[in-house]
């Protein structure tokens, strides 16, 4: 059966001498796994189009009771080029795409989780600066629409200069009770509260430090590995350092 859908590009990886093999997130199927034939050599139709983040539309094969399928065809529909030209925006953009990856289960769309990807993918392009707010939002995002949400409270009358967080029910503390209580700042805090009140569209003017942008990563981190229930962890960080 042919698929005519949209995706996001999650991964790729090369195979064999000249063909690719991509993990995409499609708007009808989920995430699936197919095979660009021939993708890597200088005249295929697939040049260019098969790196993460690329918003394309795709033909392929849907093979019953295969986990991977072949791509006869493939276009982009936004250009997102202009988030290659920061190295901030590049890391969050590929971090986005790498819990989406992380995330998602074969084979179940997800049409909200598909609609932040475009929305977001398409912000960090025409962002002129301070892309962390607007991930965070979208991590609070995904949690939310595949099913792990975590309730921010606003009352931090017993809090003092630092606050810990249960990343098993993101139950608030005033001091760490077990490992699974993870450090924050007040402040830093205090704008996680403002970001999950927000827009998608309207974090952007939440400055966000780096030292404050590492705390709410490293909770991600914890949260999403916890309720995943396997080592979860962002490998594009490493173009932040």
């Amino acid at each position: 059966m042919i698929v005519n859908t949209e995706a996001v590009v999650l991964k790729s990886i090369k195979f064999g001498d000249s063909s690719i093999i991509s993990h995409i997130f499609t708007k009808s199927e989920g995430k699936i796994s197919v095979i660009a034939k021939g993708a890597r050599s200088a005249k295929s139709k697939f040049l260019g189009l098969l790196e993460p983040m690329n918003y394309i539309s795709v033909s392929f094969y849907k093979k019953s009771q295969k986990d991977l399928h072949t791509l006869s065809d493939a276009e982009k529909i936004i250009d997102f080029h202009k988030i290659s030209s920061s190295l901030n925006h590049l890391a969050c953009g590929l971090m986005f795409i790498e819990s989406l990856y992380h995330t998602l289960d074969s084979y179940e769309s997800n049409q909200s989780v598909f609609d932040v990807s475009v929305s977001f993918l398409s912000l960090l392009n025409q962002l002129g600066s301070n892309p962390f707010s607007c991930f965070i939002k979208s991590q609070i995002q995904l949690l939310k629409l595949v099913g792990y949400e975590f309730f921010i409270t606003s009352d931090l009358s017993r809090i003092r200069e630092k606050c810990y967080i249960n990343i098993e029910n993101a139950s608030l503390s005033d001091s760490r009770e077990s490992i699974n209580f993870i450090k924050f700042e007040k402040q830093t805090y205090k704008k996680m509260i403002d970001i999950s009140e927000k827009d998608l569209n309207d974090c952007s003017d939440i400055i966000i430090t780096t030292k404050e942008f590492d705390e709410i990563v490293n909770f991600f981190v914890n949260y999403f590995g916890y309720h995943l229930d396997k080592k979860f962890f962002y490998s594009s960080l490493f173009l932040l350092k």
